[in-house]
């Protein structure tokens, strides 16, 4: 009796649990989605810029390990590619502006804070994608085989001036052990707030309020919703997928499978957090 009681009691417990989280993305799926999405997008950018600043502690003037942002001569080329990332996150964040309030209500609608918070997140991730040592290892095969600009930069006057242990054993076991439970603890995070905000869509579409069809057409109506949209989408992708092949040409690297892998990954996010976006009802409106 005790133990069919303990059951009951559990059940009841668990089902009062997914009540409680089902009442939270009903009640507010909007604020689940920004805040989700703030956490996902500012997690990484911390860890980059944490793993930068012990990467450039540690590999300053280690040779096989000197990137574009630690080689003076090279530095420039990653400023000029988060300024260009900048712009192009911007420039995405004004047409949509535009589209949504129409060209007259633009200037007045104060689209310039989103416009500088989106270019800001998108540059920094560049800087701090190179500063941390990420591109360089994305591209060790090719380095390693003594190609490419990280291997012009290992044989230049600037490839660093200490030798660099990159055996498999290298390094303190217990700093390895913390990098990989870190690297876990990051997924598991990712996973934890990427889940959430489909969750948070789901209930954004389902509610029915801002579904595509519900569009009032943009540019005051010229452009029909279901167009508009399209076209939205297809800027959004153009603009966010051309980041990382204008990041090869500024390096002098050739368009290699893992650049067109992450030029598709970028273009799917970009299409896929656009449409979450517009079914949680947080574009800006012409009501501004």
């Amino acid at each position: 009796m005790d133990l069919k009681t303990n059951k009951v009691d559990e059940l009841d417990k668990m089902y009062f649990y997914l009540k409680k989280i089902k009442g939270k993305f009903t009640d507010n799926y909007q604020h689940q989605f920004e805040n989700s999405l703030f956490k996902a997008k500012g997690g990484l950018i911390v860890m980059f810029l944490l793993i930068t600043i012990i990467y450039q502690i540690r590999y300053e003037k280690s040779k096989k390990a000197q990137t574009f942002f630690t080689t003076s001569s090279t530095r420039w080329k990653v400023l000029f590619d988060a300024s260009i990332t900048f712009l192009l996150g911007a420039l995405t964040t004004a047409f949509i502006w535009m589209s949504r309030v129409g060209p007259e209500i633009f200037l007045t609608s104060s689209p310039y804070k989103p416009m500088i918070i989106v270019g800001l997140i998108l540059g920094l991730f560049v800087i701090a994608q190179e500063s941390s040592g990420f591109n360089r290892y994305m591209a060790k095969k090719e380095t390693s085989e003594g190609k490419g600009p990280y291997s012009d930069i290992d044989k230049g006057s600037e490839g660093g001036t200490e030798e660099l242990d990159i055996s498999p054993n290298s390094g303190d076991p217990f700093l390895n052990s913390i990098s990989t439970l870190s690297i876990i603890i990051l997924g598991v995070g990712l996973l934890y707030f990427t889940i959430n905000m489909f969750i948070a869509t789901y209930y954004g579409y389902k509610s029915e309020k801002h579904n595509i069809s519900d569009l009032p057409g943009m540019f005051k109506g010229t452009i029909l919703p279901i167009y508009g949209i399209c076209l939205e989408l297809f800027i959004v992708v153009l603009l966010n997928s051309s980041g990382p092949l204008i990041s090869s040409k500024l390096r002098n690297e050739p368009i290699r499978s893992t650049t067109l892998g992450v030029t598709a990954v970028v273009a799917v996010i970009a299409f896929t957090v656009h449409l979450m976006i517009q079914w949680n009802g947080m574009m800006p409106t012409n009501t501004l």
